[in-house]
């Protein structure tokens, strides 16, 4: 992972270095960000009737789960792991205390608030979350599209329990969690919905689980569909899942953040791959 990151550091750019009219929006009013604060509705930044604006950070929903985030760091409640992926780089046995989980387990906050803030640049009707884990990412997904309907795929039963709770907590009413092998539960799903707008994947750490997904998803994704890995550079496995997922004939814009690979659908403009900060 190291020589995988700094091989990103020397390849990566900023905005300047975009020349797609809707990968520069994409990239400086959603994915950048000037301050670590969740998102709010859009402000102009600099103050210019002409310029573009930036989603920016709702002080008040980021307070709300990292307020539980720091609950969850002290919670001495053990439960026992089903591991059906890759497993822990950290944590052996099956036993884990909460606190660990919340310390080891959850996406850090930077992180999480991308995700909701490429939820209220999307607006999507119909949410994916394959891994939810203690439930905080799922929330910061949920609370940013409220008007979506999130599906988030957990396969440990007891700790699917814990995330419901930490969603009933922060009274977040519009995620359904699937409990159960995503290798079993995620077809059926996706045949019940029409389409899918955001799919964020979290899951199985290895390379055929992670292309099966994409797999599934793929007969429903459309034109301004988003599909987010995680951990594309986690092991070699993952690497080569998302090379192969960013040359696949349907991607047609692929960006990558080293903690997250992204992949676009659109047809409307020349196959492209960004490597960006």
């Amino acid at each position: 992972m190291i020589l995988s990151y700094l091989k990103y550091l020397l390849k990566a750019g900023d905005e300047h270095s975009v020349h797609s009219p809707f990968v520069f929006d994409l990239y400086y009013r959603a994915i950048k960000s000037r301050d670590g604060r969740y998102l709010q509705l859009v402000r102009v930044e600099p103050p210019d009737a002409n310029a573009p604006k930036r989603i920016q950070n709702n002080p008040e929903h980021i307070q709300s789960i990292e307020s539980l985030r720091e609950t969850l760091k002290s919670d001495s409640r053990t439960i026992e792991i089903t591991e059906l992926g890759a497993g822990s780089k950290i944590h052996a046995g099956n036993q884990r205390k909460i606190s660990d989980l919340s310390n080891t387990a959850q996406k850090p906050p930077k992180y999480a608030q991308l995700l909701a803030r490429l939820v209220a640049y999307f607006q999507p009707t119909t949410i994916l979350d394959l891994g939810t884990s203690l439930g905080l990412t799922t929330a910061y997904m949920a609370l940013s599209g409220q008007d979506s309907k999130v599906y988030s795929f957990e396969g440990c039963p007891q700790t699917a329990a814990i995330a419901q709770e930490n969603l009933e907590k922060l009274q977040i009413r519009n995620v359904s969690i699937i409990e159960g092998n995503i290798d079993h539960t995620l077809q059926e799903i996706v045949d019940k919905l029409g389409s899918l707008d955001f799919i964020f994947v979290d899951a199985n750490h290895r390379k055929a689980p992670t292309l099966s997904y994409f797999e599934i998803c793929l007969p429903k994704v459309h034109e301004n569909s988003i599909m987010i890995f995680d951990d594309i550079y986690w092991s070699k496995e993952m690497t080569e899942s998302w090379e192969q997922i960013k040359q696949h004939p349907s991607v047609g814009i692929s960006i990558d953040l080293f903690q997250f690979g992204i992949v676009l659908f659109r047809k409307t403009q020349a196959k492209q791959h960004f490597v960006l900060k």
